[in-house]
Formats: C-alpha cells, sequence, structure tokens
C-alpha cells in the first residue's frame, strides 16, 4: 500500500523537517568547527611557543647571570686582586685550577694583569700577552671594566669549547686591575633549555644565522634553516609563525632574541645586559604541525561526538517544543471533535493569537454562534409551551411576549391580529415602552408595502430593516430601535397577522435569527388557532351542558310532578329549617352554616346533578353550637353523594317503567295475533289499552268520523267491554 505523506501527523513531518536540518547542520558545523579548531590550536601553539621561548630566554639569561655571578665572586678575591697588582703568585695557577675543579662548568680559567700579562692560569699558555685579544679588550674597556660574553668558540690556547666570560678586577681607587676569562661550557645551555613531545629548542645564531644549540643535539651545531624561516627569524626580535623546517616538513616556530632583554641586570656593580644583548642569540621553540595539533584530534573526535549528540538533543528538544508548540492545535482539535460530538458547551481553551490563536478565536465565535442558536431554539421551544398552558389569547400572546423579550433581549415586541375585513392590523398585545404607548393608543396599521408590518402579511414573507441599511419602512423611529423584524403570523388558509419585534443591535436579525422567530410565530399561529378552536368547543360544550341541565331539570320536575316532592325530616315537629330554598339556588355543592328564625345552628347544602341543583339537605343543632370542617366536609361529601344515588334510583325507576309499557305492548301485540277478524283485533286492543290505562272511555276509529248510519256495537258487546273496563265506540 502507498504511503502518502500528506497524511502524515502534522508533528512528524514537522519533526522530520527539523530533523534533517539539525543533522544537516551538525554535519557542516563539524567540518567548520574542525577547521576552526585546526586554525585555534595552531595559533595556540604558536602563542605558546612564544611564550616558551620567552621562558627559554629566561632560563638562558638566568643561568648566565649565575655564572658571571659566580666569575665577579672570584674577581673579589683579595688574593687575585693581590697577585694582579703586583703582576704574579706563586699560589695562583692552584687556586684556579682548584676553582675549575669546584665550578666544573667552567673548563678553562685566566688571570691577566692591566696590561693583558698573564698572572696565571688553570692550563699551561704559550702566549703571555691577551691584550689584543677581544676578550680583553672588552672586558678592559678602556679601563672601565665591563662584562663580556662571546658566541661559542673553541679557545685557541686552551683548546676548550664553549662561551667565553671576562670579567674585570678593580683596586680600591676603582681602576681596573686586571682581567679574569673563563670558557664556560655552552653545552650546559642546551641543558638548561626545556624541552618536550612534540617540540624542541634551539638557540639561534642571528649574527650568522647558524644553530648553535638543540635540545635534540649534543655540541654545537651549524645547521642552518631555510631561507625564509631564517628569515622571519631575525628580522623580528620575538613572535611565532608557520613555515618549513630543513626538511620542508610544515613547522610551527616560536621564538625571542636577548637584543630584546628588557631588564637591567647588575652583578658585582657590573651591567651584563648590554653584554646580554649584544650577544644576538635567539631562543628558538618548534614542532611540526602535525604533532603540535596531533592533541587536537581526541579533541575534535570528542567535539564532533559532542555535536552529534547536541544534534541529538536539539532534535529531541526541538521535538519537545514542537510537541508544546503543537499541543494547542491537539486541544483545538480535541475541543473540535468533542464539539462535532455534540458537546458544544465544552470550553475552548485561550490561546496566544498566533495562528492557532486565531483559529481558537474562530471557532470559539463559531461555537458562540451556535450556542446562541441553540439557545434560541430553546428558548422558542420554551415559549412554545408557554403558548399552550392558556386558552386566552391576551394571557397567551402577553406570556408569549414578554418571554421572548427577556430570553432574545429585544427591547420591542408586538403582535397584530388582522381584523374580520383583513384590510387592517390592530396591536393587540405590546412588551415595551413604545410598545405599550401605541397599545394604549389602539394602534392599527393599514396592510400594505408602506410599513413593514404590513409588507410582512401582505407578501406573507419575513421582512428586516436596520438603521445601518435604511429601507425607509421602519414602524417607528425610536432612537434606541436599531434593528426592527416583522414576521407573519398565519393559518394554512388564512393569515392572521404579524409578530413585530425591534433591538438596539444592528445585527440582531441575521438569517438564522429570522429562522428562529418564524418558529415562534409558526407557533404563537398555530396556539392562536387552537384558541380559536377550543373556544368553538367551549361554546359547544356550554350548550351541551345547558341542554342536560335543562333535561335533567325536566326530568326532575316531572318526577315530582308525578310523585310528589320528596321531603323527609326526623324533627318530631316537623320544622323545617328556613333559606333551604336559597342554599338550593347555588351552583355548586358548598355547604354554609347559617341561624335560622328559631334560633338554630343549621349547616345546609345544595343537591347539585348535571350543574342543576334538585334539592338540598340541611342539619340543625341547638342555637350556639358551632360546626368544625370536618363537619362541613361531610355533609358536603353526603350532599353530592345523594345527588348520585337519588339520580340512580330515578334512572332505575325509569327504566323499570321503560320495562314495563314494553310488556305491555308486548302482551297487547300478542293477544292482538290471535283475533280472528277486524272486530276481534279492535275490540281486544280497546280492552287492553283500557286495563293498562285504567279507563273505561277507549275509543278507536278507523275511516272517517261516526255517523248515525254507521254500524255500532251491540250492547252484548257493550257490556262484554264494560266488563274489560273499556267504552266501545265506532268501528
Amino acid at each position: 500500500m502507498r504511503v502518502d505523506p500528506r497524511t502524515w501527523p502534522i508533528t512528524l513531518k514537522i519533526g522530520l523537517a527539523i530533523s534533517l536540518t539539525v543533522f544537516a547542520g551538525a554535519l557542516v558545523a563539524g567540518l567548520l568547527i574542525q577547521s576552526a579548531i585546526e586554525r585555534a590550536q595552531v595559533s595556540l601553539v604558536q602563542e605558546d611557543f612564544q611564550s616558551l621561548s620567552e621562558a627559554q630566554l629566561e632560563r638562558i639569561v638566568e643561568v648566565l647571570t649565575r655564572e658571571i655571578s659566580v666569575l665577579v665572586s672570584l674577581s673579589h678575591e683579595d688574593m687575585l686582586l693581590e697577585a694582579a697588582r703586583e703582576g704574579g703568585g706563586l699560589e695562583v695557577p692552584a687556586h684556579l685550577d682548584a676553582f675549575v675543579e669546584t665550578f666544573p662548568q667552567f673548563e678553562a680559567i685566566i688571570l691577566t694583569d692591566r696590561n693583558g700579562q698573564v698572572v696565571g692560569a688553570s692550563y699551561t699558555t704559550a702566549s703571555f700577552d691577551f691584550q689584543g685579544r677581544p676578550w680583553w679588550q672588552s672586558a678592559y674597556a678602556r679601563g672601565v671594566g665591563a662584562i663580556y660574553i662571546s658566541d661559542p668558540v673553541t679557545d685557541p690556547l686552551s683548546g676548550a669549547t664553549g662561551v667565553q666570560i671576562a670579567v674585570p678586577l678593580f683596586d680600591e681607587d676603582g681602576s681596573v686591575l686586571g682581567i679574569v676569562m673563563a670558557v664556560w661550557d655552552f653545552d650546559l645551555a642546551r641543558q638548561t633549555l626545556t624541552s618536550g613531545t612534540p617540540r624542541h629548542t634551539m638557540v639561534l645564531d642571528s649574527r650568522e644565522q647558524r644553530v648553535l644549540a638543540d635540545t635534540t643535539l649534543t655540541g654545537i651545531e651549524t645547521t642552518r634553516l631555510p631561507e625564509l624561516v631564517t628569515e622571519e627569524l631575525f628580522t623580528n626580535l620575538q613572535g611565532a609563525f608557520l613555515g618549513p623546517d630543513e626538511e620542508g616538513t610544515p613547522t610551527v616556530f616560536g621564538y625571542a632574541s636577548l637584543a630584546m632583554w628588557p631588564r637591567e641586570v647588575q652583578i658585582g656593580g657590573l651591567e651584563a645586559a648590554p653584554s646580554l644583548r649584544n650577544l644576538g642569540w635567539s631562543i628558538v621553540v618548534r614542532a611540526p604541525v602535525a604533532e603540535a595539533t596531533a592533541g587536537m584530534i581526541p579533541l575534535v573526535r570528542q567535539l564532533q561526538a559532542l555535536i552529534a549528540g547536541s544534534a541529538i538533543v536539539a532534535v529531541l528538544f526541538a521535538l519537545v517544543i514542537l510537541r508544546g508548540a503543537m499541543d494547542p492545535l491537539y486541544r483545538l482539535t480535541a475541543v473540535a471533535a468533542r464539539i462535532g460530538a455534540g458537546e458544544i458547551d465544552v470550553p475552548i481553551p485561550r490561546l496566544p493569537l498566533d495562528e492557532i490563536g486565531r483559529l481558537a478565536e474562530v471557532l470559539r465565535e463559531m461555537v458562540a454562534k451556535l450556542i446562541h442558536r441553540q439557545e434560541q431554539l430553546s428558548a422558542a421551544a420554551r415559549i412554545s409551551r408557554a403558548t399552550i398552558l392558556s386558552f386566552e389569547t391576551d394571557q397567551m400572546l402577553g406570556d408569549a411576549l414578554h418571554s421572548l423579550a427577556r430570553w432574545f433581549d429585544y427591547s420591542e415586541a408586538r403582535v397584530y391580529l388582522l381584523d374580520s375585513g383583513g384590510r387592517r392590523a390592530r396591536l393587540r398585545v405590546a412588551v415595551g415602552e413604545e410598545s405599550e404607548r401605541l397599545l394604549d393608543q389602539r394602534h392599527r396599521i393599514e396592510v400594505n408595502e408602506s410599513t413593514l408590518i404590513g409588507q410582512a402579511i401582505l407578501l406573507d414573507e419575513p421582512q428586516t430593516a436596520s438603521s445601518t441599511a435604511p429601507m425607509g419602512i421602519h414602524q417607528i423611529a425610536a432612537p434606541k430601535i436599531h434593528s426592527e423584524a416583522a414576521i407573519p403570523l398565519r393559518t394554512a388558509d388564512r393569515p392572521l397577522g404579524a409578530l413585530y419585534v425591534a433591538s438596539s443591535a444592528t445585527t440582531a436579525f441575521e438569517p438564522g435569527d429570522v429562522e428562529v422567530l418564524r418558529l415562534v410565530a409558526d407557533q404563537l399561529s398555530a396556539s392562536l388557532e387552537n384558541i380559536h378552536l377550543h373556544e368553538q368547543s367551549q361554546s359547544a360544550l356550554a350548550e351541551i351542558e345547558a341542554l342536560n341541565r335543562r333535561l335533567t331539570r325536566s326530568m326532575w320536575e316531572e318526577r315530582i310532578a308525578s310523585g310528589g316532592p320528596l321531603r323527609h325530616t326526623l324533627d318530631p315537629e316537623e320544622r323545617w329549617p328556613e333559606s333551604l330554598e336559597e342554599v338550593q339556588r347555588q351552583g355548586k355543592v358548598v355547604a354554609e352554616p347559617y341561624v335560622d328564625g328559631d334560633g338554630r345552628s343549621v349547616l345546609a347544602a345544595p343537591i347539585i346533578l348535571r350543574g342543576e341543583s334538585i334539592g338540598a339537605i340541611g342539619v340543625t343543632r341547638p342555637s350556639g353550637h358551632r360546626w368544625s370542617p370536618d363537619e362541613i366536609a361531610l355533609v358536603e361529601a353526603i350532599a353530592a353523594r345523594v345527588a348520585m344515588i337519588a339520580e340512580s334510583i330515578r334512572l332505575v325507576d325509569e327504566s323499570t317503567r321503560i320495562a314495563q309499557r314494553e310488556q305491555i305492548i308486548s302482551s297487547v301485540s300478542e293477544q292482538l295475533q290471535r283475533a280472528v277478524d277486524v272486530d276481534s283485533v279492535v275490540m281486544t286492543a280497546l280492552g287492553q289499552l283500557g286495563e293498562v290505562l285504567g279507563s273505561g272511555q277507549v275509543s278507536l276509529r278507523i275511516g272517517p268520523p261516526p255517523v248515525d248510519s254507521d254500524r255500532r256495537l251491540t250492547s252484548s258487546q257493550q257490556d262484554s267491554d264494560e266488563a274489560k273496563g273499556g267504552d266501545a265506540t265506532d268501528a
């Protein structure tokens, strides 16, 4: 099955994009950082080598200063001063030999007087005049005296190789008595230089551009460096640079020259700094670039691993941030799902006004409209229920309009109903200050297109208007009304009027609001029609009840007329309570206590049958006795029960009478069927009818009125009829 990436969750798609971007950036950053680290490492190595060369220079100066101090101390010995003053002494050579043994770094030593003549030496020399030697002239300094230090040389007299160090001997008056010169082993300078892997240190002669000492070699070397390197080394006094070594390998160089020695060096009252600066030595620390930066490789690997780990962490962190950033969208999606499931009252989260926040605001507005519409529908349903609670038109419409104004927040609400001609609509019920004023004025509207209400009734369509889009058909120009609507009221076959509502909001009647109002108007129309039908049914029911009352009254009047009034009392004196006739005229069974003319306490209740009073029941007590509520209720219950029982007995009597009549008719019919001729039929019918009716004067005629010539019954027949209780008449 083909996978469509567009269907992936948005978090996954953004996460993949972030991951690819971060890892690509990490790769590029790793390469850039590696290059930057290499450059930085080389720069650090250069700085380190320059600092190290300066430190090595300090050590060389320190060693030379120490060695010069040893010679200066020797020059201050009285024996040597006396020997230089006197021009010789037997103990001087031995003393100088002892000095060399004590300080083996000095390979040879010689003492001369102020004329350059040898006073003593640690070796045998064939020359006794050193006045022309450079070291003697420099140390004598025209009688002033100075410290002399030479480059590494091989002394021609002693054969010793090293650095010639010469110091003057001063007399008490400050004049130079002689010169002490010693050959110092220069290899000790190499030993004092600090070395280590991968770097090593050299001492160069800047004047002759040759290597004087190297920590990797022994003795004095004359190896020459490439011209580009020596040009850089001997052009500046200190610094660091990249250049090739003797074999052309890229190398890092750091160097410092004695010529730039910044401080003064006082030894026994003599200044050694000028002699040190004149040497022209340079201390060079060098190492191949590959070896100098070899320690960087683990660091680079670690940094690359760190970058990779950081990229992973960054991706995870970005995913967490993304998850947090997308959480509002997830919450909004969940809320939308719940709203789709019908939970429209679910709270919509308040979010920052970014894209998701604006989407939440749109959803909130939609849900608010949906809730508003649901509330309107619910209010419409409540109004519908309210309309069925009353069958009185004004009350029903008043309750509906008050509910409509309260639940829909309308400032005005009215119902106009058409007159019998259908040409004018009269204001029937109103809610609101302006509407009630119009109701008091018996406001009427012509059904035409000049008004909003007339147009709604005429066109049978809802009509709306607002102050922002005036249509010229506003019903009332009230300052607080900014929008209004008229909804027609009608049944299936005829218009009834219109529902008018007004609001202070300019957008109160959107299409959804109008549809809800149509629903309310339809319910009002149905209720008006139901009230009309109810009034018709109530009128018919009232007629039926009136007929039942007339029939009941007629039947009981007939019953009383035929059998006489029913009157019974337990009073031995038959003193009937007064005012029973007044109680009997009541329209409902209510027992009322009163005092009659004899001062007795009477409790009387009418006997009501089908709304018609047919009698009364009364109970008397001696004067001063009161009637309890239970007794009153008992009399009322008995009065109601007596009415039902009396009616039941009357109905039984009526049924019995009807049954007897039917029996007589059946008996007469049976006897008539046994007759053999017309006269027999007539005589039998007359006899049975007279017997039933209790009358001897029964006549029966078939044909025109009788005359004298008509045949009459014989006397024997007449006597027979009289015996049967009937009179014979014309046949």
